[in-house]
């Protein structure tokens, strides 16, 4: 009995990352799991990563925002 509990957990949990509701450190958090297990939990009821489009194009302005390289020639490259 204590297994189904803890199988109907982790699956609702996966359902609430799927969902975006919880983070994938919140996810690994509930489960007492490393993000390399949850990664394979996740592998395991085939739920790719929640990262909407909106969500990636921040994270890439934000690094670009970071990075010494601005895409720009700075005269510095011998030419």
């Amino acid at each position: 009995m204590q297994a189904d509990v803890w199988e109907n957990a982790e699956h609702y949990l996966v359902e609430e990352y799927s969902r975006a509701r919880i983070s994938k450190g919140k996810l690994a958090e509930m489960l007492d799991m490393n993000i390399y297990e949850v990664n394979d939990l996740l592998d395991r009821y085939h739920i790719k990563g929640n990262l909407d489009f909106k969500t990636f194009l921040e994270g890439i302005k934000t690094a670009e925002s970071l990075s010494r390289y601005d895409g720009k020639k700075t005269g510095n490259n011998n030419e």
